[in-house]
């Protein structure tokens, strides 16, 4: 039988479109088994390997497609995304004036050049790309808040030959202005750090923190704390590391400006200037979310962060989901301003995250929402109260550092345990990953959060969601609510809540014919000891890596360290910054801002060869 090489790629596209990637994935590659030189699927699998985060075969894949195709519009436009994202700016420029020289007009490239030299320094150019842009249309917002951000950052006493105004603009109408506190003037080069703290106990500005008392040393005191934060937080001490963040965050809040800046450290945390990197500080090491800041300190970081980057969404989209988020726990109708705020960032970004949030926050909302989420989708609860919910609005993924390393150690094939699944935000990446041979069994007892993991689940063959509670053996318990559907906990005594199945986690593998289990996710709050000694069995005999949650709430579970240590498992922390897994030792005090932790016996180590340091 003749392979009709046509056909498997067009059934590939139609895969690709739908995003049902791991088939397209396999189409694209059977095509190019028969055909090494098909130029469509050798780009269109860049494009995948892109998405999962493969940059070189990517890379390696996109280029040889614009061998045989050099002039492809679009293609070229996707390489240059590429290329940016690997931080290959020069390339990158090369390739959207390459598109430029196909079609002078096309938005897209005109925008990104810009944007580039932008990221790179190079303002000048930056300045006359949004500055033409903007003069063809006035009233493109995204392109004037790009084209002043530059403005702002070429100010150091150098006028540019052209502003705001002469390009038909005039600020003060824009509903972002009107949420913004006005702008405070630059004070002079030399202002100590005495006077900035003096200043902030004047007024009132600032936000809370045990250190009262700049660290000591000769260079820039802002300079300083950032250096201080970014190390504190790369050696683990996180709480140590938010209090220097706080402090220089403070200082930037108002207007001191650092005399010199490490550019590394600038790159490090993906910041165009110090303010910035401050305000992701802030909000990487002070809380997982703003769900849990308070309402003052966090518009006040996200209108500064507003100010510095207003080519960004970010700060939008965030600043809108806050303001909302207050409005319905108190009660009230969402502001108009948040709307507005959200509709602009909507604008900006187009893509289903913030036409979700837009929506969630509208009037008169469906009963159902569903979010875009690691090259998939879930269905959460159409509530922003959620915490679920308002995390993957606010950031486009789960805030758990452990969820990156957790994809990143899945093989096809595997066979994965989620207990306490939730509505799927682990189940669902390793769906993802493991292929048609995989198997993802996914147990939740709370039965609404179940109807939501079910209907996402429903997009997998290889996933099967089941609604239970785990324990040491089977029986009925009850569900205690919490504040949250995350936070509802068993009681296996007959209490009020909602009444559910309890199963071991042996009986479980048994009844879905399973006889091992790759990896373990345990989350199942305050309920882990029982949850272990019902899984004994299938544990002695498939040694899975176990990723467990040893917070509850605000307590910290040490003692499951040595539960596990006497099944012959030793425990470890990800180190996020430093790529590391660090062992805890006995006596080892417990990082307070810890969530989750690894689960491995020596033997099982091999799996994170390649991804991680081990300590």
């Amino acid at each position: 039988m003749t392979l009709n090489i046509d056909d498997i790629f067009q059934q590939a596209f139609a895969d690709h479109q739908n995003g049902q990637i791991e088939k397209a994935a396999d189409g694209y590659k059977r095509v190019l088994s028969a055909e090494s030189d098909h130029p469509s699927a050798l780009h269109l699998l860049g494009l995948i390997e892109l998405d999962l985060g493969n940059h070189e075969k990517a890379i390696l894949l996109v280029e040889r497609s614009l061998e045989l195709a050099p002039n492809e519009l679009q293609w070229l436009l996707n390489y240059g995304k590429l290329l940016s994202k690997m931080g290959k700016y020069e390339l990158s420029i090369s390739a959207y004036q390459k598109a430029l020289s196909i079609d002078p007009d096309c938005l897209d490239a005109r925008i990104s050049l810009g944007d580039i030299y932008y990221g790179s320094g190079i303002y000048k150019e930056a300045l006359k790309i949004y500055y033409r842009l903007l003069c063809e249309n006035p009233d493109d917002a995204t392109v004037r808040t790009k084209y002043e951000s530059v403005m702002r950052t070429m100010d150091n006493g150098k006028q540019p030959p052209v502003n705001a105004t002469e390009a038909g603009y005039s600020s003060g109408n824009d509903p972002i202005d009107r949420m913004l506190p006005l702008r405070q003037e630059k004070p002079d080069e030399d202002t100590e750090m005495a006077k900035v703290q003096a200043k902030q106990h004047e007024q009132g500005i600032g936000l809370s923190t045990g250190m009262s008392q700049r660290p000591a040393g000769k260079v820039d005191p802002v300079t300083e704390m950032g250096v201080m934060a970014d190390a504190m937080y790369r050696m683990g001490y996180r709480e140590s590391a938010c209090a220097y963040a706080i402090q220089g965050l403070n200082a930037v809040l108002n207007v001191y400006k650092p005399r010199v800046v490490p550019g590394e450290l600038l790159k490090a945390w993906q910041a165009p200037n110090i303010e910035t990197m401050f305000v992701r500080m802030w909000l990487k090491l002070f809380m997982h979310s703003l769900y849990y800041a308070t309402r003052k300190d966090a518009e006040t970081v996200l209108k500064y962060w507003i100010r510095q980057e207003p080519q960004s969404a970010e700060p939008l989209i965030r600043l809108g989901l806050l303001c909302a988020l207050h409005a319905s726990k108190e009660g009230q109708p969402v502001p108009s301003d948040a709307l507005e705020t959200l509709l602009c960032a909507d604008r900006m970004l187009n893509n289903e995250r913030s036409a979700a949030a837009l929506l969630l926050v509208k009037e008169n909302f469906s009963n159902e929402l569903v979010v875009p989420y690691d090259s998939a989708y879930l269905n959460v609860y159409p509530h922003i109260e959620n915490l679920t919910t308002y995390v993957l609005l606010e950031q486009g993924d789960w805030f758990e550092d452990e969820i990156a390393l957790f994809r990143d150690m899945i093989r096809p094939g595997d066979r994965i345990l989620d207990l306490g699944a939730n509505v799927g935000v682990y189940s669902i990446s390793a769906a993802r990953r493991t292929g048609s041979n995989g198997r993802i069994i996914s147990v939740e007892p709370c039965r609404e959060t179940f109807t939501l993991l079910s209907r996402s689940a429903a997009a997998f063959n290889n996933m099967t969601a089941i609604h239970a509670a785990v324990g040491e053996k089977s029986g009925r318990g009850y569900l205690e609510p919490g504040n949250q559907p995350e936070l509802n906990r068993l009681q296996m005594s007959e209490e009020s809540g909602e009444v559910v199945d309890v199963i071991s986690v042996d009986e479980l593998a048994e009844k879905e014919g399973v006889d091992r289990f790759d990896l373990i996710k345990i989350d199942v709050e305050g309920y882990e000891i029982p949850t272990i000694r019902g899984a004994t069995k299938i544990i002695a005999e498939s040694d899975p890596i176990i990723l467990y949650e040893i917070k509850d709430g605000a307590k910290m579970n040490p003692e499951l360290i040595d539960v596990f240590q006497e099944l012959g498992y030793d425990s470890y922390s990800f180190r996020a910054p430093r790529g590391t897994l660090t062992r805890c030792h006995e006596g080892d005090q417990v990082d307070q801002s810890i969530i989750n932790m690894f689960a491995v016996r020596q033997e099982s180590l091999s799996r994170f060869k390649g991804l991680v340091n081990i300590e």
